[in-house]
């Protein structure tokens, strides 16, 4: 048992090294350009014989421990088989013996016959440890709980009426420390409220915080009257439509990537969704078109052709909500320009929060709000806080978004006569 446990636990220890080996292995594979850019080859190689060495290490111990239950075994039954013999004698030599020779006979003949089965045992056992040491592993993720669930009661939210409430709002990654302080603010449905901020002011949190990514340690995010965590996730979440700062595809075809999987959407809305996103050039030419598998992340498209997927992936879905990550610095111009179009199409007439990136994008705005550590410091259209020469806003413009090649956007269209918004 002993022998066992310490089997068990060597086992677990050596899984872990794995992972190790294979997290620094996976990383040496996908930033195989950065390693061979930056001369990083000795760098890594140390890496991947440091992994090695402390898998190496653990493996011995699990060996060690695995080898020692034969030897060990042999002892104890040798041992007891010996001490069995001098009883038994004893019990059969003494004068008032009771313990007949042939009965000894046929006990010993026994006892050889159990000898085998007990060796196998023991060798079973380590085998079951092992496995114990893998599958405790296995059920750490198959037992984790959400923390994010529906309540009891949920209730199916219903489309967006009126506006989106921030009530308050604060929120802790690890309980202690707060990324919100008391951010209250509304958004009124057909609005376009763009979030600026400099970096770590918490727009990004923000945005996660309505689709109930993670829920708010304190405060309030209500849909028209609804707080959020009363409404089922399905139902919120169907009215939500995102697109991130970082490109998520999957290794499918360009029509289940943009569809989400689903086949309830037609070939006829797919393309519109295409067109729509200015991707149908790049995809016409792919070799089976909507059918092309794009690789894992997408890898076989550029960054530009990738983030006009996600796009119409967003846009077929025809939201009432959009919740637009703008990223677009690494973009050459064509895709660049091909982007900012879609999105400028996208985002009329919906109900949209938009971490803004682009100057021409902040400016289309209804309303611009600035955080600033966690709490919303300013807020109104561009105009009126450009003209503060002591806003972080201004700031904000002459630092990160009045570039040089910034293009300057056309004059934003008054309420009565905004274009009708693109659906799918």
């Amino acid at each position: 048992i002993k022998v066992g446990q310490k089997v068990r636990k060597s086992m677990r220890r050596t899984l872990e090294r794995i992972t190790g080996l294979q997290t620094v292995a996976k990383e040496s594979v996908t930033g195989i350009s950065i390693i061979k850019g930056f001369l990083m080859e000795d760098y890594v190689r140390s890496l991947v014989q440091r992994e090695y060495a402390k898998l190496e290490r653990q493996g011995l111990k699990m060996m060690k421990a695995d080898a020692a239950i034969g030897p060990l075994t042999e002892f104890v039954m040798t041992l007891g088989f010996i001490v069995f013999v001098l009883v038994s004698v004893y019990e059969v030599t003494k004068p008032d013996a009771t313990l007949k020779a042939g009965d000894l006979v046929t006990v010993y003949g026994a006892l050889l016959f159990i000898l085998d089965p007990v060796r196998k045992l023991t060798a079973v056992n380590n085998a079951v440890q092992t496995s114990v040491a893998s599958a405790e592993r296995v059920f750490e993720f198959i037992d984790l709980k959400p923390d994010i669930v529906d309540a009891p009661d949920a209730v199916e939210l219903k489309p967006l009426r009126e506006a989106i409430h921030f009530k308050d709002v604060h929120f802790s990654y690890d309980g202690k420390t707060e990324v919100l302080h008391g951010v209250t603010f509304d958004v009124k449905k057909g609005e376009m409220v763009a979030i600026v901020g400099f970096s770590g002011a918490g727009k990004s949190t923000l945005a996660k915080l309505l689709p109930r990514f993670y829920d708010v340690t304190g405060g309030r995010i209500l849909i028209d009257d609804v707080d959020i965590r009363t409404a089922t996730q399905a139902s919120l979440r169907a009215q939500i439509s995102i697109v991130t700062q970082d490109t998520i595809l999957f290794n499918a075809s360009v029509r289940e990537n943009i569809a989400a999987g689903r086949d309830s959407y037609s070939d006829d809305r797919v393309r519109e969704a295409v067109k729509a996103a200015h991707a149908t050039e790049f995809v016409e030419k792919l070799y089976r078109k909507y059918d092309t598998i794009i690789g894992e992340s997408g890898g076989s498209l550029s960054g530009g052709q990738r983030q006009r997927l996600a796009i119409a992936r967003a846009l077929i879905k025809d939201p009432a909500i959009l919740i637009l990550d703008e990223a677009k610095s690494s973009l050459d111009s064509e895709s660049e320009r091909a982007i900012q179009q879609a999105i400028e199409e996208f985002v009329v007439g919906r109900t949209s929060i938009v971490i803004a990136h682009r100057l021409s994008t902040i400016q289309r705005a209804d309303r611009i709000l600035v955080l600033d550590n966690g709490r919303v410091v300013e807020q109104g259209t561009h105009n009126e806080l450009v003209q503060n020469p002591d806003s972080i806003y201004k700031r904000l413009y002459e630092i990160q978004f009045a570039s040089p090649d910034e293009p300057s956007p056309p004059a934003k269209e008054e309420s009565g006569d905004r274009p009708a918004r693109v659906a799918a």
